[in-house]
Order: structure tokens, then C-alpha cells, then sequence
């Protein structure tokens, strides 16, 4: 590993992370709100995926061993960082020995982490059109009554 030739941080390759048992973490994902067993399974399901095809299969049982919670926690937190778009899964078939046909894990890609930006972003926006309209629907609502009440107080006799 050399340095950087004007004294900055030394430069390391891809290849150095994987080999010294690291990996990135896109920092974006510290932004998406996740629940801490969420980005537990993330992280997990990163730490799997192959460099170039970004795809895994580990078992709903082998990612809750390795984050320390039930399968029915992961299957829950997986449907999660779908809806989220962090990642995309597709279910699998094994052919046992009789030639029989049953499922198996499921495949899990990691998708691009701008694709959950720009979820996050259009699902804000859709909460604040949503909050914006409700709002002028409520004053909708309060000014012909406000304007019902003055009608009747100036026709009344003093």
C-alpha cells in the first residue's frame, strides 16, 4: 500500500478491504431510518454479496444467527428493506435427489443505495402533499362556516 503523494491518507484497493475482512457501507444507509435490526440484516446481506453480481442466498435461518434474532425477525425486517428499495429478492427452486422440485432460499440482490434515496425522497414528498392538502381541506372546511357566522350576525335584529 503506498501513499498519497501529497501526504494524504494512504490508498487502499478494493481488494485490501475484502482481504483484511472489511467492507463498505454506503454512509447513505445511516440517513434511510432504519431500525437497528434492519440495518443489522442490510449489513449481513452486504457482507455476502459478491463484489461484481451484488447477489446472495443465505437462509432466513443463517441471517438470524448472524444478527441474533428470530426468523420470522428477518423475514419481517427483508420485506422491509424491499419496500425500501435497498434490495430486490427472488425465490428459488432446488431439485432434490428424487427429482423433486421445492423451494429454495431466496435470492437477494443488493440494489444501488440511490434507488432508496430517491424512494425516500418521493415518499416524503408524497407525506407532505398529503399533509398539504389535508390542510387546505381544513381550511376549506372553517371558512364558509366562519363566513355562515357572519352572515347571520349582521342580519340579526340588535
Amino acid at each position: 500500500m503506498g501513499g498519497k503523494s501529497d501526504g494524504g491518507p494512504p490508498l487502499i484497493s478494493n481488494y485490501s478491504y475484502f482481504q483484511n475482512g472489511l467492507f463498505p457501507v454506503p454512509q447513505a444507509v445511516f440517513s434511510l431510518g432504519l431500525q437497528p435490526t434492519e440495518l443489522a440484516v442490510y449489513i449481513y446481506l452486504l457482507n455476502c454479496a459478491g463484489w461484481k453480481t451484488k447477489c446472495c442466498y443465505p437462509s432466513f435461518k443463517t441471517i438470524a444467527d448472524a444478527v441474533g434474532c428470530s426468523k420470522n425477525t428477518v423475514q419481517k425486517y427483508v420485506r422491509m428493506l424491499e419496500e425500501k428499495c435497498l434490495i430486490y429478492t427472488e425465490r428459488s427452486e432446488v431439485v432434490t435427489k428424487k427429482h423433486g422440485v421445492r423451494n429454495g432460499n431466496l435470492i437477494y440482490t443488493i440494489r444501488p443505495i440511490k434507488d432508496a434515496i430517491a424512494h425516500l425522497i418521493a415518499q416524503q414528498e408524497r407525506e407532505n402533499a398529503c399533509r398539504r392538502i389535508q390542510a387546505m381541506q381544513a381550511k376549506e372546511t372553517e371558512e364558509p362556516r366562519f363566513v355562515q357566522e357572519q352572515f347571520w350576525e349582521e342580519k340579526l335584529p340588535l
